[in-house]
């Protein structure tokens, strides 16, 4: 499913944001929405109806 791509997207954005330098509050913010992003997602795939 196109999810299990887009999981894993943002999990590399996740990395490469680790390493950019950001700190403090602005580090805060674009991890969490990157967090909620990937829970929905994440949710959405785990939820779906699957072909068999």
């Amino acid at each position: 499913m196109w999810q299990g791509w887009v999981n894993g997207i943002l999990g590399l954005v996740v990395l490469v944001v680790a390493f950019m330098g950001l700190t403090g509050s602005s580090l805060m913010w674009t991890l969490a929405v990157l967090g909620v992003v990937i829970a929905i997602v994440g949710f959405w795939g785990a939820g779906g109806k699957r072909a068999m």
